[in-house]
């Protein structure tokens, strides 16, 4: 019985590993924050160089009379601009911060637990997300 402990042991012990706590050489985990800076910058720069051409531009289209529907394809993206970039804050918004989350039909049941949603509440709460 003894000789068969002494093998259990011998087969279960391990040596600790020795843990090598030196830095790694490369830098391979700072290139995605030099690769999103230089981005950053690059965005910016696009940013500054847009005012430079801004009022010039403006003032083309005001002294060149553009044909209606070219001048009225302009007004369109103008205004569905501005709504996509409400959309994409929006949705930068939700990716950055997990903690926000979309309304939900279903929150009076949380709200107050007494409340019982009938079987039509429920289902187009379901179908709504």
């Amino acid at each position: 019985m003894a000789q068969l402990w002494q093998n259990a042991v011998m087969f279960t012990h391990h040596e600790p590993m020795a843990l090598n706590r030196t830095p790694p050489v490369t830098t391979e985990h700072q290139l995605p924050g030099l690769i999103r800076l230089f981005v950053a910058g690059g965005l910016a720069t696009a940013g500054l160089l847009a005012f430079a051409i801004d009022l010039p531009v403006a003032e083309w289209f005001r002294d060149h009379r553009l044909p209606k529907e070219l001048n009225r394809y302009l007004n369109f993206a103008e205004v569905f601009g501005h709504g996509i970039g409400v959309a994409m804050i929006m949705l930068g918004a939700f990716v950055l911060d997990g903690s926000l989350r979309f309304p939900s039909l279903t929150w009076p049941a949380i709200r107050w637990p007494t409340y019982q949603p009938t079987a039509q509440k429920r289902h187009a709460a379901r179908m709504l997300g």
